[in-house]
């Protein structure tokens, strides 16, 4: 890039330097008092939240990034994006991997020697105060907004946020029960990383899971001195949506420019799409359900844009590089979320072959597609020893025959009627071509809006903006879009839950053509402003109605569901989880008769308990003995049995439900230490449990 150049898109009027600082500094400013003024963060563990994020992901990251690989972006401020996001990603599986060979105490000077090293070593005092024509600026106030807007869209996503809600005598658990399983993992790991059991089934001590995003919530609960909860609810989640508008702006901004990769953040975590009814029937934003009930997700797609943009550098001079950490990350997806791994990393894989085949650079193929395979490896090598994961069956076509099944079932409406037309012909065809056309039906009805930034990346994308190369993240795109097509004949399914694998590949979907579409729309809207007054006035009046329709349908069709309660209890049994939660040991075994539904108990007191939600996990763990005894327990049992149950799961509190008229089985076995209405919490006399196991 020219010195020109650089003067024209960073240095317009005088002191825009200072207008850069203090626009940063403003960003950072309105996320602190966000966190403090709304969500009740406490200011000075809000100050240490946005202090970790220097210490454990720019600073590590940036050295990582610049001083190991010495990757050079084409602007500094993507390259302190990318950095970023790097550190977000890299500095968690730095931490567990300590921790796994008992050597956690390095991680702490580690990580204050790299935040104190790195903005020295490379010079960001003078990179942020470069003075005209000396060089590009660090960040420049033509950055900002995208700070701006990440801080917003955190907001619009967290506002309504809330954890319980007493009224009419009950507790409302408002957020979605998969929020409430991850606290319970994060409580776990505050007892140890990694962790040595499952808080929410007895017995079980390893899960085939992607937990590295709640070792992340884990590392800023330590850093801010906050319980599990508070970490969750007030930091992770809020954060999560600033960590994704950087990632969405960073794939788009180095192949569309900043205006265009702006418009596609707002489309991406912001627009829901045809805003009718039913929304199953049209193209929606399925992202954002996805993301407000799936937190791991988030740091998935984090993955995923950062990977793209990687890959976007290789058709520059230094192209091994990108293409190696494109290579890197598409594998650490396992870690993140798996679901996507299995489109991303052959996407890369088959970039990575294709670019360096035609390079004929045969060992850093060699070298690329080795270490995604080392990696691999040793995520399968952590997993094979998991006592507690999804039986996956390979079972062609049932994901097509599940949605084919349930297309029935859709709300009636225009939408609808169509589809009935479609089915009965499709029905009527020779049985070769009839799954075929419901794989072609099923793309339509779900991707035809999206089908145009299909064509716009195949058409317009294929090319950088300068047209004199291919763009290898255009087709890094189409190769996720195409495997995740291929996916809904070949996903591995889960039995239960038909739809696991494939759902979360369709929301992977959505992020991928939204902010194309968002680029479209951009650059077709120019197009428009300049073609005279009177075309420029209706595209305008055409825009206008398209974002007010777009805040109606965010208010009633996308925000709302951050209000719906998923589980509620008494407030009499709230004050008791409560008193679990404060005042016994982190380590305390809780047994409590709600058994089935969400992991309400494991949440709100943050301690194991010895079952929870056995609805869903009767299918990952065999449950069965365990709640046979929590069921005796809580019936008609004899001192006896009830010393050998206590004794089996090393229970150290009872929670009872007295209004069922259950009793104590022994006074010498339990004391009452908390009761408030028809509950009450029993502390276990441990020197009286038997010594011997039950049957």
């Amino acid at each position: 890039m020219s010195e020109t150049t650089l003067t024209n898109e960073q240095i317009q009027y005088p002191g825009s330097r200072w207008i850069a600082l203090l626009s940063l500094v403003g960003c950072i400013a309105a996320l602190g008092f966000f966190l403090v003024g709304y969500l009740g963060l406490a200011p000075i563990a809000a100050c240490k939240a946005l202090g970790a994020l220097y210490f454990l992901c720019l600073a590590p990251g940036y050295l990582l990034q610049c001083g190991l690989f010495r990757l050079t972006s084409p602007r500094p401020f993507e390259g302190l994006l990318s950095a970023f996001l790097l550190g977000l990603l890299i500095t968690p599986l730095v931490w567990y991997a300590l921790c796994w060979m008992d050597a956690k105490w390095s991680f702490l000077p580690l990580v204050l020697l790299c935040g104190t090293v790195t903005p020295v070593a490379f010079g960001w005092h003078r990179l942020a105060l470069r003075r005209r024509k000396t060089g590009p600026r660090m960040f420049t106030a033509h950055d900002t907004p995208i700070l701006w807007l990440a801080v917003a869209v955190a907001m619009l996503w967290s506002y309504s946020l809330s954890v319980v809600e007493l009224r009419d005598d009950q507790a409302f658990i408002m957020p979605h029960g998969d929020h409430s399983l991850h606290v319970a993992l994060i409580g776990e790991l505050a007892r140890g990383v990694p962790a040595e059991a499952l808080p929410f089934v007895a017995g079980a001590k390893k899960w085939a899971y992607h937990d590295i995003p709640d070792v992340w919530c884990d590392l800023v609960r330590r850093a801010t001195g906050t319980d599990a909860e508070t970490a969750y609810f007030h930091i992770a989640l809020p954060l999560r949506y600033v960590f994704l508008s950087l990632a969405c702006y960073l794939a788009l901004v180095h192949r569309f420019g900043r205006p265009a990769a702006l418009v596609g953040v707002v489309f991406t975590l912001a627009v829901v799409g045809y805003a009718g009814h039913p929304r199953e029937a049209m193209f929606s934003n399925s992202l954002l359900f996805y993301l407000h009930s799936s937190y791991p997700s988030a740091f998935g797609l984090v993955t995923v844009f950062l990977t793209t943009y990687y890959v976007s550098l290789i058709d520059s001079a230094d192209w091994r590089v990108p293409l190696l950490l494109g290579s890197i990350l598409s594998v650490v997806l396992l870690w993140y979320k798996a679901n996507f791994a299995l489109v991303v990393a052959p996407a890369v894989a088959l970039v990575s072959i294709i670019t360096l085949a035609r390079r004929r650079d045969y060992r850093w193929l060699l070298a690329c597609i080795g270490t995604m395979i080392v990696l691999a490896s040793i995520r399968q090598w952590q997993l094979s020893s998991a006592d507690f994961g999804q039986p996956f069956i390979m079972r062609p076509l049932l994901f097509l025959v599940w949605w084919w099944d349930n297309i029935i079932k859709m709300p009636q409406g225009w939408p609808t009627t169509a589809l009935d037309h479609v089915r009965l012909f499709v029905e009527r065809l020779p049985s070769a071509l009839q799954w075929p056309a419901v794989l072609a039906v099923c793309m339509i009805h779900r991707f035809h809006v999206g089908l145009i930034a299909v064509a716009f990346l195949i058409l317009g994308c294929a090319r950088t903006r300068g047209g004199s190369h291919r763009d290898p993240a255009a087709q890094l795109t189409l190769l996720i879009l195409l495997f995740i097509v291929v996916g809904f004949v070949c996903f591995p399914v889960v039995e239960w839950f038909t739809g696991n694998v494939s759902a979360a590949n369709w929301s992977l979907s959505c992020a991928l053509l939204f902010p194309l579409v968002g680029v479209i729309v951009y650059r077709t809207s120019c197009r428009m402003f300049r073609r005279g007054r009177f075309v420029a006035v209706a595209t305008s009046v055409v825009l206008l109605a398209a974002a007010v329709a777009n805040v109606y349908a965010l208010r009633t069709r996308a925000v709302w569901q951050t209000r719906v309660r998923h589980d509620a209890i008494s407030q009499d049994l709230y004050a008791c989880y409560q008193h679990i939660k404060t005042s016994t040991p982190n380590t305390a075994v809780i047994l409590e008769p709600r058994y089935t539904g969400w992991t309400t108990a494991g949440m709100l007191t943050q301690r194991r308990i010895v079952l929870e939600r056995d609805d869903t996990w009767r299918y990952f763990y065999d449950t069965t003995p365990i709640r046979a005894h929590v069921e005796r327990f809580y019936g008609q049992v004899d001192p006896e049995s009830a010393r050998a149950i206590l004794g089996r799961y090393g229970v150290d509190y009872v929670v009872a439900d007295l209004s069922t008229g259950w009793q104590p089985p022994s006074g010498e076995l339990l004391t009452m230490t908390f009761r408030q209405g028809d509950a009450a919490v029993y502390q276990v006399k441990r020197d009286t449990l038997a010594s011997k196991l039950i049957d």
